[in-house]
């Protein structure tokens, strides 16, 4: 049995947190091993009728951190079979600037010229949220 999406599309599957699927007794992480099971054979095994249901046009994208606890570390087997992409942690001159173009893009026009004044100390406020939290 062949699964496709309809009129040709492909499907993206967007996988938010790879470090989330819980790991049973054996340290699987039972959701993240059906993923990988489809990157190896672009299949899965139907287990109620036994047949191989081939699946066409889906990639996967996913993400997880590196700060993740080593409980929740992610298998080999699964991450080789993405293409790993990392960022290092923003300074707080590159947050500061893109806070500023976000918020000088926000205000010209659009608020009134009394809320304008008050775009630097709300670009401060969220730089120093986001260096606290991440």
């Amino acid at each position: 049995m062949r699964l496709i999406p309809p009129c040709n599309n492909k499907l993206v599957c967007y996988i938010e947190d790879v470090h989330m699927g819980q790991i049973d007794a054996y340290g699987d992480q039972t959701a993240i091993e059906a993923i990988r099971d489809y990157l190896t054979a672009q299949a899965w095994l139907s287990s109620r009728k036994r047949r191989l249901r081939r699946i066409e046009n889906v990639s996967f994208f996913a993400c997880l951190s590196t700060s993740a606890p080593e409980t929740a570390a992610v298998s080999p087997r699964v991450l080789h079979r993405f293409n790993l992409i990392t960022l290092d942690p923003f300074t707080a001159d590159t947050v500061q600037l893109i806070f500023s173009t976000i918020m000088d893009t926000a205000v010209t026009g659009a608020w009134p010229s009394s809320a304008k004044a008050f775009s630097k100390t709300i670009v401060s406020a969220l730089v120093d949220i986001s260096q606290r939290v991440f």
